[in-house]
């Protein structure tokens, strides 16, 4: 599961780069922080380093409204990897 988050975190990253466009680079920025932030907590949380908050982990632990923004999210990065420099070249 680590390696399939931080592959998510690095895919980010690389559209925030590739993009020419400041709030692309915002809009990825933002979502990198609120999707590895959850990630730390809800790992966090099972290892018992922090006490339980109720942070679901992105996509895979049960929750209706996190699962249906995380999923929206996913739309809007699929949109703004679009407007890539590398989508530009090919």
């Amino acid at each position: 599961m680590l390696i399939l988050f931080a592959t998510l975190a690095f895919a980010i990253y690389r559209i925030a780069m590739l993009s020419r466009e400041l709030h692309v680079t915002l809009i990825c920025g933002g979502a990198l922080v609120w999707i590895l932030g959850q990630t730390v907590i809800n790992i966090s949380v099972v290892t018992g380093l922090v006490p339980v908050v109720g942070v679901p982990l992105p996509f895979i632990s049960y929750g209706g409204s996190s699962m249906i923004s995380l999923l929206a999210l996913t739309g809007v990065l699929l949109s703004c990897s679009r407007h890539s420099e590398r989508a530009a070249v090919n």
